[in-house]
């Protein structure tokens, strides 16, 4: 399947009026067997940034890292020779894309982790709607298990100020401070408060479709 009729005109417009669009098989099977190689990798050899988010008595996990494509070669070839830079351009309607951040997270079958809804823009270096972000399983995931999206928040005005992330993964390393405190004083609300949580988009997931989003709506992991 070409570019063109995996990213077609109504979807280029459903990601610019809600935030969020699923690929369908958007990668083929042999970048599904690049990255699992990749993630055993990383996982035996983790970068400094790389930890257990969570380990929870029977053993399960949650493994995180982030800018592994620097010294794991099947994220790197993932990042610069798949169509996830074309396909990213073509959603924000650009002529070039710069690829500046991966993350992997890894978690164990049946654990509870979850993290809360957040922004991913505040953690960043880069801000506005032309920046993308693709989450890929590497495994089926059912709906219940799956990222979810607020369909639209991405053109709310406010700015969240980041998430303590350290107090729920208990490192110290994931206690960034507010990058704008004034601009940003605003805790993100959660699903039980009120507010324009509906409609709330999710998709059940299989290993080579995409969902992909701008920096400024707030998703949640489940």
């Amino acid at each position: 399947m070409g570019i063109a009729e995996l990213v077609t005109d109504e979807l280029v417009a459903a990601y610019s009026r809600d935030g969020a669009v699923r690929l369908r098989q958007a990668f083929g099977p042999e970048w599904i067997a690049t990255l699992t190689a990749g993630i055993e990798r990383n996982i035996a050899e983790p970068s400094d940034r790389g930890r257990f988010w969570d380990r929870d008595a029977d053993g399960r996990t949650t493994f995180y890292d982030s800018q592994s494509w620097l010294h794991t070669p099947e994220y790197r070839d993932f990042a610069f020779r798949s169509d996830v830079a074309e396909i990213a351009g073509r959603l924000m309607e650009v002529e070039a894309v710069n690829f500046f951040f991966d993350a992997v997270f890894v978690r164990s079958a049946g654990t509870q982790f979850r993290t809360p809804f957040h922004q991913d823009e505040p953690y960043w270096s880069v801000e506005g709607f032309d920046a993308c972000s693709a989450w890929m399983p590497l495994v089926p995931v059912e709906r219940a298990s799956t990222l979810e999206f607020v369909a639209g928040s991405h053109r709310w005005t406010q700015k969240f100020r980041q998430e303590n992330f350290g107090a729920l993964t208990g490192d110290d390393r994931d206690r960034a401070p507010c990058r704008s405190p004034t601009s940003r004083a605003t805790g993100t609300p959660t699903r039980s408060s009120d507010g324009p949580w509906s409609p709330v988009t999710c998709w059940c997931s299989t290993p080579g479709s995409s969902m992909a989003g701008p920096a400024t709506w707030p998703p949640t992991g489940t």
